[in-house]
């Protein structure tokens, strides 16, 4: 086990404890750190250059790195500037370019405009996240080149979050009804099929009660939680040749 570090103080400011979100293929890893103050800071660290804050957006404050490809761009969330509204801030779907760059608001979704987060991105830099309004969230995919798809929900009056995408762009998360105990169910959304409830693609009669996917890799298999007669356990699922 090693330990990361903090990132370095800066001014007054200095950092209290950290957490680690995510790490790639080379062994990069980018998290946020708590500072002395309360704002929360993006990190990157890697084993050439140490911990390192990740810059915050021109005229922004806030920011969580949540994601990271082998060609080193991040995603996470990152507080802007209101140009409308001097002195406000909101909450956005950030891509970080390198280490190095400033990040880049992603947007919303329409609908969902209030705020944004991205919680994983892949090798072609597609990111996953969630789109958030004054009612309603929805689960979205965003690329450079079609920016950000909508995937929907799979109750008329409920909410999705993507947690995770692979290379080949499927996408897993998970959707709910909103209330005092929301009815999580774990989904799988392709480019082909749309999104799907991963309860209905297993065998029936399993005692399984699947509630959230957290990640799928490039063979497609998906690892989450869910209730195995009545108790909560992880579980993996490995896709029929």
């Amino acid at each position: 086990m090693e330990n990361i570090g903090l990132v370095p103080n800066y001014g007054n400011s200095h950092a209290i404890w950290g957490n680690a979100y995510a790490i790639n293929n080379l062994g990069d890893i980018v998290g946020s750190n708590m500072l002395n103050y309360g704002d929360e800071v993006a990190f990157f660290w890697s084993k050439a250059t140490g911990v390192k804050r990740l810059y915050q957006a021109r005229g922004g404050r806030q920011t969580r790195a949540t994601g990271i490809n082998d060609v080193g761009q991040i995603a996470g969330y990152c507080q802007f500037p209101d140009s409308a509204s001097p002195g406000t801030l909101f909450w956005r779907a950030c891509l970080w370019a390198a280490h190095t760059s400033i990040p880049q608001s992603i947007g919303t979704l329409p609908n969902e405009n209030i705020l944004s987060m991205a919680n994983a991105i892949n090798h072609s830099g597609e990111i996953v996240g969630q789109s958030s309004g004054s009612s309603t969230s929805h689960a979205f995919l965003w690329s450079a080149g079609k920016g950000m798809i909508d995937l929907g929900v799979l109750d008329p009056n409920g909410f999705s979050n993507a947690l995770g995408v692979n290379d080949a762009g499927e996408v897993v998360g998970f959707v709910g009804v909103p209330g005092n105990n929301p009815n999580y169910r774990p989904f799988v959304w392709t480019k082909a099929g749309g999104m799907k409830d991963l309860n209905h693609l297993i065998p029936s009669g399993t005692g399984w009660a699947l509630q959230w996917a957290s990640s799928i890799n490039t063979s497609g298999e998906i690892v989450g939680y869910g209730y195995l007669h009545g108790q909560i356990h992880g579980y993996l699922l490995t896709p029929v040749p």
